[in-house]
């Protein structure tokens, strides 16, 4: 038998310490593992959860500002502030406005808010280059032709940018929408 002093008694007694101390780490790592694991799929619920409540209500935002531009347009027509061609003019302008603030929020980082954002500036321009053929007769048939083609591959090249689908859906139901009124 080796003695107390023994350098191979004692490095036995260091590996036995070891083992033990790998052991018991290995099983405070297992246990925080676990920990982990249980904890994880909350905090990734509640970022969904986060995510679709901004979403739902920047297309609810979205959705009512399209609808009280629509109601003041007509409001204003009604009133006859603007003539028909000032009417135009002024979709279109407001459509590009929407369009270069939702570019200026995707670069702030707004990415949520910009689709809203750029979807409602496609869907004044399309309302716009509408009304200025078939109730303005500004346009002619091949004009607004184009521009009703243009719009909507102008929204699908903005999903593309947005890397987002719903502009791209908007315009896809914009198309379907002109087709079924003729």
């Amino acid at each position: 038998m080796s003695e107390p002093g023994d350098p191979l008694a004692r490095l036995q007694r260091e590996v036995e310490r070891l083992s033990a101390e790998v052991q018991r780490q290995s099983i405070e790592l297992k246990a925080l593992r676990d920990r982990v694991r249980r904890l994880e799929p909350k905090a990734t619920r509640a970022v969904r959860e986060t995510q679709f409540g901004l979403t739902a209500v920047n297309r609810i935002g979205a959705l009512t500002l399209a609808i009280g531009i629509i109601f003041f347009f007509k409001y204003a027509v009604d009133s006859q502030w603007i003539g028909a061609r000032g009417r135009t003019l002024l979709g279109v302008a407001g459509g590009l406005a929407l369009i270069a603030a939702a570019e200026w929020l995707r670069r702030r980082g707004e990415r949520v808010f910009a689709q809203g954002i750029a979807g409602c500036g496609v869907a004044v321009l399309y309302i716009t280059c509408y009304a200025a053929f078939a109730w303005y007769h500004l346009v002619g048939e091949s004009g607004a032709a184009v521009c009703l083609i243009a719009i909507p591959a102008a929204a699908i090249a903005l999903s593309l940018r947005y890397d987002h689908a719903a502009i791209a859906a908007l315009a896809l139901e914009r198309v379907r929408a002109a087709r079924a009124e003729n």
